[in-house]
């Protein structure tokens, strides 16, 4: 049982890097497309709209990096 595990996991351990390096190979270089934007949309449930100002950290961030709709 011991033996079969670890042949098991010493095929996956070879086998991912390989996968992985092409993966990167079929991908290529793909300059040409425009950066699509990150979006992140948070949603919260039963938070009153005065509690938000708890949460200073985020606000900021919120407001620094992002875009905020009212």
């Amino acid at each position: 049982m011991f033996k079969r595990v670890t042949i098991w996991f010493l095929s996956i351990a070879a086998l991912a890097p390989a996968s992985l390096g092409a993966s990167a190979i079929l991908a290529g270089d793909d300059d040409d497309r425009p950066a699509r934007p990150n979006i992140v949309l948070i949603v919260t449930d039963d938070q009153r709209w005065d509690t938000l100002s708890q949460m200073p950290g985020v606000d900021r961030l919120l407001a620094d990096r992002g875009l905020t709709f009212s």
